[in-house]
């Protein structure tokens, strides 16, 4: 029985050790997302006017999941580590996190922006 305890131990050491690594590493927690970003590009079809802000900043939102830019909390998409903003002026905004960068993309009007973590 005892060696019995012991693999139960060891094997619920594992799993442990197995899901808080893959909660870490997916990169698409609230933590994750909340911070200051620079923008480093902008790629529009609209004669070069900038249509997106020179920084964003995110803060954590209202649930354990959401994020929020000051005027909107944004429930993460962990799947795709994404979240989504639909707007009447520019159609859905797609925010995408990879690592410490940051894509904003507007598919209904040809325009995106990439951000870098502060």
């Amino acid at each position: 029985m005892s060696q019995f305890k012991n693999f139960a131990l060891l094997f619920s050491i594992l799993i442990l050790g197995l899901a808080i690594s893959s909660c870490s590493s997916d990169g698409c927690s609230q933590a994750d997302w909340v911070g200051t970003y620079n923008k480093i590009d902008e790629d529009c079809d609209n004669g070069g006017t900038p249509l997106f802000e020179d920084f964003a900043t995110l803060v954590a939102g209202s649930c354990g999941n959401c994020i929020s830019d000051g005027s909107f909390s944004l429930t993460i998409n962990e799947e795709d580590c994404s979240v989504t903003l639909e707007t009447p002026l520019f159609g859905d905004l797609i925010y995408t996190l990879d690592g410490n960068t940051l894509n904003v993309s507007a598919p209904l009007i040809n325009c995106s922006a990439t951000y870098e973590k502060q």
